[in-house]
């Protein structure tokens, strides 16, 4: 089995409100991510411009850690400012 196989099998069995899927429209994987993209909810994705590049990953992070704060009241999520 390979590592894709074995995520899909994980994802059968997850609770995918708490899946979240972040990606670069670019993306070498970005028809897959568009596959995972429709069994999660809408908040839980986001698809931002860019590449599978590290300038994507950070923006993504500041996107999810700021949708939890301001949407889920997760307060203690780490400081915007923390050098990724």
């Amino acid at each position: 089995m390979n590592d894709e196989e074995a995520l899909w099998i994980w994802l059968k069995k997850a609770n995918l409100n708490n899946v979240y899927l972040g990606t670069g429209s670019e993306d070498r994987f970005y028809p897959l991510h568009q596959q995972l993209a429709e069994l999660l909810p809408a908040t839980n994705t986001k698809i931002i411009n860019g590449a599978h590049h590290w300038p994507v990953w950070p923006q993504l992070w500041k996107d999810f850690v700021t949708t939890m704060q301001a949407e889920k009241g997760f307060e203690q999520c780490i400081d915007l400012k923390h050098p990724l």
